[in-house]
């Protein structure tokens, strides 16, 4: 397995880009001028193909593969339950609407609502009885993205790493970078009859790669489902990064914003999903708590086809 893993510190990363910038006028920060890079690599085309898209009357244009949004369910499914929604509680939203400060994490009738629905879809029948996903641990704020970086920032030390099982959504290292100098180091997925696996080698690798570099691994980042590969992590998986975590002294954060996004699985690899809520659950003393090393994020953009929205969930039992 090879690595593509390069050692950046905060001192020479700001300082290459301060050499660049001298050759121009100073018109913002270094960190701002970082900040301005593209977050993925591919934008320059994307924007290329946005503006010359194919359709019947222009055969010739581009068919958008590079953004996971959800069209056709929002105006068959999503679009006409917004419509009822409105007309039936419109009225009553905006007598309810609360146009002052009021909780930072979020209000507290969303929160709750939120919950509602993470207890319903997240969190198997065999814990029901014994765990509820409460309010009081839900944090909302301006997407996913948003929430990586607030995480990268609160995790981690300039300079320490993320490990992401590869392949993996390259606006990550977008996020991770910016503002808190998080170091992406890739983990990568083992193919195995069609289906990426995640292996404790794979693992191991990268963490030994981040610490011979330099960067001490601080958190594991999985997307279940994933994204690129649209697989769901099995069970074993899953216990494999939380133990592995666990052993290593990180934190283990799971993007699960395409958890109800899956199609109903007919090959005899497919795997449904399974929330890492389950996996903490199982692995701790009680049943009653996934511990606090463990991170869940989740939002509106895939399984409800709201992408323009902007709202993303993390759900924590860190109390730091």
């Amino acid at each position: 397995v090879g690595f593509l893993v390069k050692k950046v510190t905060r001192h020479n990363l700001l300082s290459d880009i301060s050499s660049e910038m001298s050759e121009q006028k100073m018109k913002v920060s270094a960190r701002a001028y970082k900040a301005t890079k593209p977050s993925l690599t591919y934008l320059e085309k994307f924007f290329e193909a946005s503006s010359n898209q194919y359709s019947h009357d222009n055969p010739e244009g581009w068919v958008l593969l590079t953004v996971a949004e959800n069209k056709l369910t929002y105006e068959d499914i999503i679009k006409p339950k917004l419509k009822e929604a409105h007309k039936q509680f419109g009225e009553r939203a905006l007598e309810d609407f609360e146009p002052f400060y009021n909780d930072m994490k979020g209000r507290e009738k969303l929160r709750r609502s939120i919950a509602a629905y993470l207890n319903k879809h997240f969190i198997s029948s065999q814990y029901r009885s014994s765990f509820e996903v409460g309010f009081e641990n839900i944090v909302c704020s301006t997407g996913c993205g948003c929430l990586v970086n607030t995480l990268a920032w609160c995790l981690g030390e300039p300079g320490n790493s993320c490990i992401i099982p590869a392949p993996y959504y390259p606006a990550f290292d977008n996020d991770l970078t910016v503002m808190s100098n998080i170091i992406p180091v890739s983990a990568f997925l083992q193919e195995n009859n069609g289906k990426f696996e995640l292996t404790s080698e794979s693992l191991e690798d990268a963490f030994q790669v981040s610490v011979s570099q330099g960067n001490r691994p601080a958190m594991l980042l999985l997307t279940n489902p994933n994204n690129p590969t649209g697989t769901c992590y099995s069970r074993p998986e899953l216990e494999l990064a939380l133990a592995f975590t666990r052993e290593k002294g990180m934190f283990l954060v799971s993007d699960e914003i395409y958890a109800n996004s899956g199609h109903t699985y007919t090959h005899e690899n497919d795997q449904s999903f399974i929330s890492m809520f389950d996996i903490g659950l199982s692995m701790s003393a009680d049943g009653k708590r996934i511990g606090d090393d463990i991170f869940i994020l989740y939002g509106f953009s895939k399984d409800f086809c709201l992408s323009g929205l902007r709202a993303g969930i993390l759900y924590s039992e860190n109390e730091e």
